[in-house]
């Protein structure tokens, strides 16, 4: 019986040495559902704002108007006793309105969405 206690109190010993930590830089609200709302031609600044709040980055060119930047950038490590993973992802929105403030283009990208990377020591 006594072993028994020993392999539990091993057991719990080693599950407490599993950890998981998520980082989460930039704007939670570009995620594909809310970027499919935006309309060209029809989508004001002030609509832009109330779905995904201030920009990263405001820039005036004269060819292109004025351009807002969005980003966001996800990562997990989670880590056990023998083992470690890692996945991270990032997204990007940028728009482009026209002189009245209107979108005139707009840009979207996923990069390394949730690419698994699996770390193991030999």
């Amino acid at each position: 019986m006594k072993q028994f206690y020993l392999i539990i109190i091993g057991l719990i010993l080693i599950s407490g040495c599993a950890s998981t930590m998520k980082t989460t830089y930039g704007n939670k609200n570009i995620i594909p559902e809310n970027v499919s709302k935006i309309v060209k031609g029809a989508t004001t600044q002030a609509e832009i704002l109330t779905m995904f709040g201030e920009p990263m980055s405001k820039m005036r060119t004269g060819i292109l108007g004025t351009m807002w930047t969005y980003s966001l950038a996800k990562s997990k490590h989670r880590s056990g006793l023998f083992t470690s993973s890692y996945q991270a992802s990032s997204y990007g929105l940028t728009i482009n309105f026209d002189d009245n403030g209107v979108v005139k283009d707009y840009s979207y990208i996923e990069t390394n969405p949730v690419q698994p990377l699996e770390i193991s020591i030999e």
